[in-house]
């Protein structure tokens, strides 16, 4: 299961940046494009003029060009920023998905036990062990195979996964889905290359 969800990550981490950098080269494209032909149409216009009113014509042209070109960059800073969060967007709602169909499968339950008896093996004593309300009809199972522990159902606990706790010794295992993703979140953010210069 990890090496699947380390697949996919990858995939969409590729994907993403193949995808962005396309786009940040047409962006880059258009910009240099605008300058030339911007600076193209200045010494056009310079060149028919007399000397000192070339150098004043010029100067104003360049801090036009200075100004639309500002806003240019600003307006397409602006579309590659909604560009990356909407790709990043699509990227964890195709990972919400997939976790939402494994939380469907037979593999699902298996891991949940698993979870749980790695948990139960750390021979911490006593937890309470927090499931979502959709994995209400397993939690007494759950309990079984961990041995000490009280159930509960935890609003916050939307895709699937549990949390143990130990509150005598202050210690939390989140293994919920829902703190991975927002975890996984910030790691490709932080990590997926996709920078706006």
């Amino acid at each position: 299961m990890l090496d699947d969800k380390i697949k996919i990550e990858d995939y969409f981490v590729e994907e993403i940046k193949r995808v962005s950098q396309l786009e940040i080269d047409a962006l880059d494209e258009q910009i240099k494009k605008a300058h030339e032909e911007s600076f193209t149409q200045m010494q056009k216009e310079l060149a028919s003029e007399a000397a000192y009113e070339r150098e004043s014509r010029m100067k104003e042209l360049e801090s036009e060009q200075s100004i639309e070109l500002s806003k240019l960059q600003e307006k397409l800073h602006y579309d590659l920023l909604a560009q990356r969060s909407a790709i990043a967007e699509e990227v964890f709602a195709a990972v919400r998905s997939k976790l939402i169909d494994f939380t469907q499968s037979k593999e699902y339950e298996t891991y949940l036990l698993d979870k749980v008896k790695e948990a139960a093996a750390l021979g911490y004593g006593e937890a309470c062990l927090y499931v979502g309300k959709k994995d209400f009809k397993r939690l007494s199972a759950l309990c079984e195979a961990f041995g000490k522990c009280e159930g509960k159902i935890d609003e916050d606990i939307v895709l699937g996964g549990l949390r143990v706790e130990y509150e005598a010794q202050g210690i939390v295992l989140d293994e919920s889905f829902d703190t991975s993703l927002e975890e996984q979140k910030e790691w490709f953010y932080a990590n997926a290359g996709l920078y706006v210069k």
